[in-house]
């Protein structure tokens, strides 16, 4: 199972240090967070973040086959699968879920690049609240 900040409950001060990147609780163990960026990581010192790889290996015949192990009756154009090409391959089949589950329930039977920017601008928003 994968947690992201939006499913975590936290208090307010925290999330918004875990956001920003800012001002992470001194807690005695090495944890970490990722956002559209980076990965921060701190242990029980002064945090510091590595940037997202620029290329994780998936291409677009990864996505087709996590795609098709999900619901045969969303269809995906090539734009929709590029938006996802640099998440990590240990995620790929969570995010391909969410982003089927979300055009279920809009009635969506093909995702497009549109839809997926939809989607990213959503989060955002979600992540600045």
């Amino acid at each position: 199972m994968v947690l992201t900040i939006e499913k975590i409950v936290m208090k307010k001060k925290w999330k918004e240090a875990l956001i920003k990147g800012e001002g992470f609780p001194p807690i005695p163990i090495d944890y970490g967070f990722r956002n559209n960026v980076n990965f921060w990581f701190t242990k029980h010192s002064k945090h510091y973040k590595i940037p997202l790889p620029e290329r994780k290996g998936i291409d677009i015949n990864s996505i087709r086959y996590a795609i098709s192990r999900c619901d045969p009756d969303i269809q995906w154009t090539d734009e929709a699968c590029e938006k996802i090409v640099k998440v990590p391959r240990i995620f790929l089949n969570r995010v391909v879920q969410g982003i089927m589950d979300q055009a279920k329930k809009e009635g969506i039977t093909l995702v497009t690049g549109e839809f997926m920017d939809k989607m990213r601008d959503k989060r955002s928003d979600e992540q600045d609240n």
